[in-house]
C-alpha cells in the first residue's frame, strides 16, 4: 500500500466513526434530568407573590399530600383576606387547585394552576371571576 492509500483509508475510517457516533442518541444526564413534580414532592410550605394588576400581594401556601390518593393535595392559603382551605391535584406534573375566599361578605371561587420551574419555584395563574393574575411561589426555607 502506498502512503496515499493509507492516508485515504485513515481519513475514511475517521469519517465513518464520526458519522456513527453522531447517529448514536445521547444518553440523558441524570444530573440535569428533572422528574415531573408529584403531590408528595410539592407538599411543603410556600411563600406566594401574586401580581394583582401591578400590585404585589404576599400569601402563604401550605400543601399536604393526600395519603390515600397520590395525585391529590389539600392545604391552606393565607393572605390579607384571611385563610382558606384548598383542594387540588397534581396531574402530569401540573398543579391545579381551587378554594373560596370571602371578600366583604361575598364568597369568591378561585382556581389556580402552576408548573414547577427549573429552580424549584412554582409559577402559574390564579383566576377570580374572569380575571387572571400571575403568581410565583418559593419554598419556605427551614
Amino acid at each position: 500500500m502506498t502512503i496515499r492509500t493509507l492516508a485515504w483509508t485513515a481519513i475514511l475510517s475517521c469519517a465513518v466513526v464520526t458519522y456513527a457516533h453522531a447517529q448514536t442518541p445521547a444518553k440523558p444526564d441524570p444530573k440535569t434530568e428533572t422528574k415531573a413534580p408529584t403531590a408528595a414532592s410539592l407538599a411543603d410550605s410556600w411563600t406566594l407573590s401574586i401580581d394583582a394588576n401591578g400590585q404585589t400581594i404576599e400569601a402563604a401556601l401550605v400543601l399536604k399530600a393526600d395519603p390515600k390518593d397520590a395525585k391529590k393535595l389539600t392545604g391552606t392559603i393565607t393572605g390579607p383576606q384571611g385563610e382558606a382551605v384548598i383542594q387540588g391535584s397534581v396531574v402530569d406534573g401540573k398543579l391545579s387547585f381551587s378554594f373560596t375566599m370571602n371578600s366583604n361578605g361575598t364568597e369568591l371561587p378561585i382556581t389556580g394552576n402552576a408548573t414547577q420551574q427549573k429552580d424549584g419555584s412554582l409559577a402559574g395563574t390564579l383566576t377570580v371571576a374572569e380575571n387572571s393574575m400571575n403568581w410565583t411561589a418559593m419554598r419556605v426555607k427551614k
